[in-house]
């Protein structure tokens, strides 16, 4: 239920918001779908605010060997799950403390 509310409010509040294309958005919204479903497989019922660098680690480690997403594929994935963390801190959902994404190497 989190992820879901968490979803709408960066893809309809705050990347609306910001003017974005809707191209731009749907791209957003199928990588965090991405995201989510292997999520569901590998870590089912944890929640946008449990998700720790090793989780996103893991999932970048995927998306290289399992999927065989090139360099740019990769980074997009991890450009987004950035902007989405960032946008929870600044929507006061997250606190700045716990953004996995906050020192991601």
């Amino acid at each position: 239920m989190k992820w879901q509310y968490w979803q709408a409010a960066f893809l309809q509040t705050h990347s609306t918001g910001r003017g974005l294309r809707s191209t731009t958005i749907g791209a957003y919204q199928a990588t965090l779908k991405a995201f989510v479903a292997w999520k569901d497989v590998k870590y089912p019922g944890l929640e946008p605010d449990a998700v720790r660098v090793i989780q996103v680690l893991e999932y970048v480690e995927f998306l290289r060997t399992a999927r065989r997403n090139g360099p740019s594929a990769v980074n997009r994935a991890v450009t987004v799950l950035r902007i989405f963390y960032r946008a929870m801190v600044a929507m006061d959902l997250l606190e700045p403390r716990d953004n996995p994404m906050a020192n991601f190497p």
